[in-house]
């Protein structure tokens, strides 16, 4: 039961800011180099701004985690089925050539 007083998002909250267990790998630079480079021309193609393709925090997700599966892939938060299918292919293809 929530402590009294803080509200039903509270607990919300304290669970979004609790450190993980464990320390993911640290992001490989060029690895995010290359995965930047891909959205910028991702969203020139499509003709949006590069946030809406993925953002930073998205990116280093991916560098950090190195999928080398859709599941991989979709288990990164901000990675949804949409996203997973429209560019899975890719990301997966840019991040095993950086290992």
């Amino acid at each position: 039961e929530p402590s009294p007083g803080l509200g039903p998002r509270a607990s919300w909250n304290a669970s979004r800011s609790a450190a993980p267990d464990f320390d993911p790998p640290p992001a490989s630079p060029a690895l995010v180099a290359t995965l930047k480079e891909w959205r910028l021309t991702e969203a020139r193609k499509r003709k949006v701004p590069a946030f809406r393709i993925l953002t930073d925090r998205v990116l280093d997700a991916i560098a950090s985690a190195r999928p080398s599966s859709g599941a991989e892939l979709m288990s990164i938060h901000g990675v949804g089925p949409t996203l997973a299918e429209r560019y899975g292919p890719q990301l997966l293809s840019l991040v095993s050539r950086r290992r």
